[in-house]
């Protein structure tokens, strides 16, 4: 095992394992591969999380602690369940990946991929140059290192005792697993992947060719601001993944492995940034009418994601009166207190003018800026989801009269998922908006070149195959 990876491929391959196996247990049989995988995908990372608040608990945080409960994770489940479901879905996942690089889709796959091979190469030889990162992500995890426990970092920088910390917890367990810094800042990789797989679930079930998919997905990878994201631990591709995820789960069928799926991928939504709570209402409220008759599964969903994720806003509440402190905020009647006012981040380091400008005009003018030399580029504030918004108005135009039109509510509750904050304009803040475009185009455009016969894939019913 390579020396700067220490035990990493090993926990890691463990957490997968056991969340697979989970996986299979929950959605057996016929279900599609594609469903247990971001259904294991979800638990990998929810058991990532728990691990680590409960060895934090107890004062554990080491990396011998780290790995030994990632390896009984596995081999509690594995010892009860068997390794022939796996085993099976190794395999298809083997043949979606040959599919992926052999039709003219590939290179959307290469991009993604080569993007993931620079983003670990920078990460690898550059040192962290994200301010964010320095200054509320990586502090937490720094403190378990040193004292062993999860505890209320003692710092005069208010975010890091106020900001949700799931993701954080995610990061622990990854620098717990290496033997040092050097590839702290490819902490947001697992989730990247677990996105990327969401996205080929969605499309899917638009009825997109598995290699097409699985191609298309990879793509989001080489969106110019993921790729600056993956170098380093911030928070945003992670966020991303998990709104991706949690769509995966609350727009398909209500049945109980789903219902897990929504709880852990909402919780951990909740938990990922101050911005979620809007979204996840979003989510939980789509989760809710879908329901139907599985309605009190569905509130038991969105109140244990409550449960997962709600920890840092229910301290900012019973100790500021706000549970989004330190940042002030005025919605109509209600105003909740804070030292600072939501508006200074939105003006930040951008242009001359824009502050003046209206929601829309300011996502208008971000999304149609080019990275300027100076201080626009260093955080992703302008300009850095590149050429992916020339595919808006295809986007609107396949999900409106395309093939799969039916299947378009989940393409369309992620686009407004990611914009439903009001730093939209802000690249970073957005990144599930070019994922949910490639999906909508690859959903839209998937019938064009056989009109005419009953061989679409979305009117021949096949993307309902017990496969991939």
């Amino acid at each position: 095992m390579p020396p700067m990876l220490g035990w990493l491929p090993l926990g890691a391959a463990a957490l997968w394992l056991g969340g697979h196996v989970l996986a299979t247990m929950l959605l057996p049989g016929p279900e599609p591969l594609r469903e247990r995988l971001c259904l294991g995908l979800t638990i990998a990372l929810a058991a990532a999380f728990g691990l680590v608040e409960l060895l934090g608990a107890l004062g554990w945080l080491t990396g011998s602690a780290a790995l030994v409960g990632c390896l009984g994770l596995a081999a509690a489940v594995t010892r009860r369940a068997g390794l022939g479901a796996v085993r099976r879905d190794a395999a298809g996942l083997g043949r979606v990946a040959l599919a992926a690089l052999r039709g003219p889709w590939a290179l959307a796959a290469v991009a993604g991929l080569v993007a993931v091979g620079l983003a670990s190469l920078a990460a690898l030889w550059l040192e962290s140059w994200g301010w964010d990162a320095l200054a509320y992500h990586l502090p937490p995890v720094h403190d378990a290192l040193q004292t062993g426990r999860v505890r209320e970092v003692p710092t005069h920088v208010a975010y890091v005792r106020a900001y949700p910390q799931a993701i954080e917890r995610v990061f622990t367990l990854w620098r717990l697993l290496l033997p040092d810094e050097r590839l702290v800042d490819l902490g947001q990789l697992p989730f990247a992947l677990a996105g990327a797989a969401g996205l080929a679930t969605l499309a899917r079930r638009a009825g997109v060719r598995a290699g097409r998919a699985a191609g298309l997905a990879l793509a989001w990878w080489a969106t110019p601001v993921v790729m600056l994201q993956l170098a380093h631990a911030y928070v945003d591709v992670a966020h991303a993944a998990l709104a991706v995820l949690a769509v995966v789960f609350v727009t398909g069928p209500v049945d109980r492995g789903r219902l897990v799926g929504a709880a852990l991928a909402l919780g951990l939504f909740l938990g990922s940034k101050p911005s979620a709570p809007l979204p996840f209402v979003l989510l939980a409220a789509t989760l809710a009418i879908r329901g139907g008759r599985q309605w009190p599964g569905a509130l038991a969903a969105v109140a244990a994601a409550l449960v997962l994720g709600g920890e840092s806003y229910a301290r900012g509440w019973l100790v500021h009166g706000n549970p989004v402190w330190p940042v002030a905020l005025q919605a109509g009647p209600i105003a909740l207190p804070g030292p600072v006012t939501a508006s200074m981040f939105f003006v930040l380091q951008t242009p001359p003018g824009f502050a003046e400008l209206a929601w829309w005009d300011r996502l208008a003018a971000s999304w149609s800026t080019l990275p300027g030399p100076g201080a626009y580029g260093y955080d992703m504030r302008l300009g850095l989801h590149g050429p992916v918004h020339l595919l808006l108005p295809l986007a609107i135009v396949s999900l409106a009269f395309g093939t799969c039109r039916r299947r378009s509510l989940a393409i369309a509750l992620l686009g407004v998922v990611s914009l439903a904050t009001p730093a939209a304009f802000w690249p970073r803040f957005t990144l599930a908006l070019p994922g949910a475009l490639l999906v909508a185009l690859a959903a839209g455009s998937e019938g064009w070149p056989r009109r005419g016969g009953r061989s679409s894939t979305c009117r021949s019913g096949r993307w309902r195959s017990q496969g991939w």
